[in-house]
């Protein structure tokens, strides 16, 4: 059985998380009351998003074997997180890190617990904790950006989600990075005067350059309309998303006015 965990555990590092489930379970139809491989059960199904199975494996891991501390990192920040049982995710992943202080998922899993909370220095000081342990956590950085830009504190922010894209590279950590320099550039004042300079800009330029220029403008107030109801800033997204229609019927009124000048009679 140990060779067969020992493969279940190596589809699950390399994300075969099917092959994983059916090793685990292969060892559990011959060793029933084997508490690791309903651990491992539970962390296959959480990757796969099949949440209701991976409580339940959790909740038969731990009953063989109550000091597993996986189980509960899965249960406070998987199911639990999900269901946005704050109290409980809490619970679990201090139980987790009670158990285990070396268990970097459950800091990480905390410090977003906690900023659901409103508690931001508390997970601010999780979330160090995490990055001291290992300073290539991305979601650590992540996690830490959001408690900074829940503060008010923009730049910061914008350095810890840096951070997290040299961490790990990708579109997600990516766009973080833009989604910070944006709302820092937007938290400038002469930034609004850039913003009216470029929507006039448009009525003075030739014709080619108009067009492109409108087109930039009405993308940017479409890119923040997106980005703030994403964040749950129905108003400010709303804001962007009228002056997105205002001005393209605008520059389609003034472009189309200007093709028709240039037409011969």
């Amino acid at each position: 059985m140990d060779a067969k965990l020992t493969e279940a555990k190596r589809h699950y590092k390399t994300g075969n998380y099917r092959k994983a489930l059916r090793d685990y379970q292969a060892v559990l139809d011959i060793e029933p009351d084997n508490a690791i491989a309903y651990q491992g059960m539970a962390q296959s199904m959480s990757r796969l998003g099949q949440f209701g199975e991976a409580e339940k494996a959790c909740c038969q891991a731990l009953e063989l074997n109550p000091n597993l501390a996986i189980p509960y990192a899965i249960l406070g920040g998987g199911v639990y997180f999900r269901q946005q049982l704050w109290q409980e995710a809490e619970e679990a992943l201090r139980k987790a890190i009670a158990l285990d202080p070396m268990i970097e998922e459950a800091y990480i899993s905390l410090g977003g617990v906690l900023i659901e909370q409103g508690r931001l220095q508390d997970a601010m000081d999780v979330l160090h904790t995490t990055i001291e342990m290992n300073p290539k956590r991305h979601m650590a950085y992540y996690n830490l950006s959001v408690a900074y830009a829940q503060q008010g504190k923009t730049l910061d922010a914008l350095k810890v989600a840096f951070r997290a894209f040299q961490a790990v590279p990708s579109i997600n950590t990516g766009r973080a990075v833009a989604s910070y320099i944006l709302r820092y550039l937007v938290e400038q004042p002469i930034f609004y005067l850039v913003l009216i300079s470029f929507a006039i800009l448009p009525f003075v330029l030739p014709l080619a350059y108009a067009i492109i220029l409108s087109m930039v403008v009405a993308g940017f107030h479409t890119w923040q309309a997106i980005l703030n109801f994403q964040l749950g800033n129905r108003k400010a997204g709303g804001v962007h998303l009228l002056l997105t229609i205002a001005l393209v019927t605008l520059y389609a009124c003034y472009i189309v006015s200007r093709f028709s000048l240039r037409r011969p009679n």
